[in-house]
């Protein structure tokens, strides 16, 4: 999962969550107007939004998390290390494993072709 797919899917956390109490408040106000059909009942509104509360609290978790991960500096013999050691955990260049790992080395702001401490 990468920061753009997190941010999508919480965008749309937030916009579903806003509708849903939209309708729910639009429902509590029409009560005595005329009935509706309803598609998805108020209780199933009310646990779906207690639901999509948790995973927004996640989600944030998560963001705030890679925000601290990814502004971590080390040094270029460190980030050498990493090269090192992911090369040994895989060391096949159209292994899946290192794949990720290269994608993940080129998205961080402080790989070696970016500026980087000494």
């Amino acid at each position: 999962m990468n920061w753009a797919s997190i941010q999508s899917f919480r965008t749309l956390c937030t916009k579903v969550t806003d509708e849903l109490q939209k309708e729910l408040s639009e429902r509590q106000s029409n009560e005595d107007n005329s009935p509706k059909v309803k598609h998805i009942s108020d209780t199933e509104i009310t646990e779906a939004l207690d639901e999509l509360e948790s995973v927004n609290a996640y989600l944030y978790s998560i963001e705030a998390l890679m925000e601290r991960i990814f502004d971590t500096k080390i040094a270029n013999n460190i980030e050498s290390k990493f090269k090192e050691i992911a090369n040994e955990l895989a060391p096949d260049p159209l292994n899946m494993d290192r794949l990720i790992l290269n994608r993940l080395f080129h998205q961080t702001p402080d790989s070696p072709d970016k500026k980087n401490i000494n």
